[in-house]
């Protein structure tokens, strides 16, 4: 129904821009996974394998960001490695990676973990934070959120973090 069915990813030259845009077969706007899944098939001619292999490289990318967040967090070579391996063989975490319809969450995992990244590093190196990693970091917030609606939620954390540091003082009034 998703992928196989849907023309978005199978004749996205013969559905509309607003369509692709607003992805209305999806039930919400995902635009960046249904492209690429349009791109998938195309590369696979519709076979399985583009998918998976798509969701393991993704899930792959995923484990080395949590690897690199874990050691600048820490400090520590074996707890990131420690945390990247659990985080790479938990159920919850390798079951997307089986599916061909949890692509999105492949796509949208490595985008969201990357910008909460960016947006932390802007703010710990410098004071004020660096505006430059501050604009990446809403930019793949963005993406995020135009492969899985559910990493608006970064927005809220953003604000959180942002409000946080303003009542600390660490912010001007």
């Amino acid at each position: 129904k998703y992928i196989l069915r849907n023309p978005l990813v199978y004749a996205p030259d013969q559905v509309s821009l607003l369509d692709r845009l607003l992805t209305p077969q999806a039930g919400y706007i995902i635009p960046l996974t249904t492209n690429l899944e349009a791109a998938l098939y195309t590369i696979g001619s519709g076979a399985a394998w583009s998918f998976h292999g798509a969701g393991l490289l993704l899930h792959l990318l995923t484990c080395l960001l949590v690897y690199a967040m874990a050691r600048r967090l820490s400090g520590r070579d074996a707890v990131a490695a420690a945390l990247a391996m659990i985080f790479c063989a938990h159920p919850v975490v390798v079951e997307p990676v089986a599916w061909a319809t949890g692509l999105k969450d492949m796509f949208m995992t490595p985008l969201a973990l990357g910008a909460a990244f960016v947006f932390w590093l802007a703010h710990q190196e410098r004071e004020p934070p660096c505006h430059y990693r501050l604009l990446f970091a809403v930019f793949l917030a963005l993406m995020a959120m135009l492969s899985k609606p559910t990493a608006v939620l970064l927005g809220g954390a953003f604000a959180l973090y942002l409000g946080a540091r303003w009542m600390q003082g660490h912010l001007p009034h």
